[in-house]
């Protein structure tokens, strides 16, 4: 019973680390999208 409840546990947090794996990876690329299209209007103005 006990292996179950940590097996429970351990996949618990791989999917709790993918999710806020994910979380930062799609931060990242937002922020990268809005730098560089502050970059565009700062070079065509």
């Amino acid at each position: 019973m006990q292996v179950v409840l940590r097996n429970i546990d351990y996949d618990f947090h791989q999917r709790h680390f993918s999710l806020c794996l994910l979380r930062v990876m799609f931060r990242t690329f937002f922020l990268l999208n809005i730098v560089r299209g502050i970059n565009v209007t700062r070079s065509s103005l």
